[in-house]
C-alpha cells in the first residue's frame, strides 16, 4: 500500500505565477548569494522565470558634528534574500543549492511564497528610506529662520536640531521672556531676513 505522503513528495512542483519566496542565507553573505543566483539563473537560461532577486537595505541619514550629511546603509532583514519567480523543480533546486543559502522559508516539501501585501510593506520601507535619505534640508543648526505661518511668521527663530530622516526641524525663540521650542517640518520655515 502506497503512503499518501510518499505520493506528495514525488509530485513535481509547477507554479507559473510570479510569487515572492524568502531564502534564509548566511548573514553577511546576502550580496554573494544574489550574485551567485543571478549567474546560475543566467547560465541555465531561466531569466524569463525569475523576475527579481534582492535583499532589502534601508538608508538612514544624519548630520555630523561638522554639519555634513552622512548617509548609512543597513540591511532591513539581515540573513534573508527575496526572490520573485515562478516555481518548478529546477528553480527550487537552484535556490536550495546555491552556496550561502541555508533554506527556503516555508514547507519542507514545497516552497511557500509570502503574501504580496507583506512584500509590498518591505518594498515601501525601502522606497521611503531612499526618499528620506535623499532629503536635502537647506538649513543647518543655528540658522535664523521664520515660520511660514501667519500668526508667528514675523518672529526670528533659531534652528537647534535637524532630523534629516523625517524632515523635522526643532527651532527655538523667546516669547514673552520665555524660551519656546517648536518642532516643524522644514517646508514650513524659511530664512529670516
Amino acid at each position: 500500500m502506497t503512503n499518501i505522503n510518499t505520493i506528495e513528495k514525488n509530485k513535481q512542483i509547477e507554479d507559473t505565477d510570479f510569487r515572492w519566496y524568502v531564502l534564509s542565507v548566511v548573514s553577511g553573505q546576502e550580496p554573494v548569494v544574489v550574485t551567485n543566483l543571478h549567474e546560475t539563473i543566467k547560465k541555465n537560461n531561466l531569466q524569463d522565470q525569475v523576475e527579481e532577486i534582492f535583499f532589502p537595505e534601508i538608508k538612514t541619514s544624519s548630520i555630523t558634528k561638522a554639519g555634513e550629511k552622512k548617509v548609512t546603509v543597513k540591511k532591513l532583514h539581515p540573513g534573508y534574500v527575496y526572490v520573485k519567480s515562478m516555481m518548478n523543480d529546477k528553480i527550487w533546486y537552484i535556490l536550495r543549492n546555491t552556496p550561502g543559502v541555508r533554506l527556503i522559508i516555508g514547507s519542507d516539501i514545497y516552497p511557500t511564497p509570502i503574501d504580496d501585501k507583506e512584500m509590498e510593506v518591505i518594498i515601501e520601507k525601502v522606497k521611503f528610506s531612499d526618499e528620506r535619505a535623499e532629503l536635502e534640508i537647506p538649513y543647518k543648526v543655528w540658522d535664523k529662520v521664520k515660520l511660514k505661518s501667519s500668526e508667528l511668521g514675523g518672529i526670528e527663530w533659531e534652528i537647534i536640531e535637524i532630523n534629516p530622516q523625517s524632515g523635522e526641524v526643532k527651532v527655538k525663540t523667546q516669547l514673552m521672556w520665555r524660551e519656546t521650542i517648536v518642532n516643524v517640518w522644514y517646508e514650513k520655515i524659511e530664512k529670516f531676513m
